[in-house]
């Protein structure tokens, strides 16, 4: 979760984001924030971060209309440019952005790599890599290891092997 850096916000609840997110607060007076109209930045439908956003931030809850910007980056841009502003992206791309917006607790905890492999930060998701069933073309063999050697981009990259399966199990 991210707000613009003029709300000045670090954290929320879940209930209030649900509360933000279904239209009950509009304004960030109304979570003792300043008195500036809540704009939301959200995914679109067939968005991974979204799917992930509505259940387990939201749980199913409905939505306000929000903008949908098409990417990651633009969220982060929507959001680090527009006063009042709230949404969501994926952790290493908000921390470089970190001088336009702020990266929010939920419920009081951080949104950290390690709080995440224990399942105490609630809003994460599995990245996929899918593949043609014949992996014995030399190409998609040689494009599977580098991915799976190179796509750690930064230190919130967690790798599955790192995540307790009954965690796994809770969150797939």
């Amino acid at each position: 979760m991210i707000v613009n850096k003029d709300v000045g916000i670090t954290s929320l609840s879940r209930d209030q984001i649900v509360k933000i997110y279904n239209g009950e607060y509009t304004n960030w007076k109304q979570l003792q924030g300043p008195d500036l109209p809540i704009q939301l930045f959200g995914r679109p439908s067939d968005s991974g971060t979204q799917t992930a956003f509505t259940r387990f931030v939201l749980q199913g809850s409905p939505k306000a209309p929000q903008e949908i910007p098409s990417s990651t980056q633009l969220v982060i841009n929507q959001v680090g440019t527009t006063q009042g502003a709230i949404g969501y992206a994926d952790l290493g791309s908000a921390n470089q952005a970190s001088d336009t917006i702020i990266a929010i607790n939920i419920d009081g905890i951080a949104p950290t790599p390690g709080l995440v492999v224990n399942n105490q930060y609630p809003f994460w998701s599995i990245e996929r890599m899918y593949t043609r069933r014949d992996t014995s073309d030399p190409l998609v063999s040689a494009f599977i290891a580098y991915v799976s050697e190179h796509i750690q981009t930064n230190a919130t990259f967690i790798k599955l092997s790192a995540i307790q399966p009954s965690v796994l199990a809770k969150h797939a």
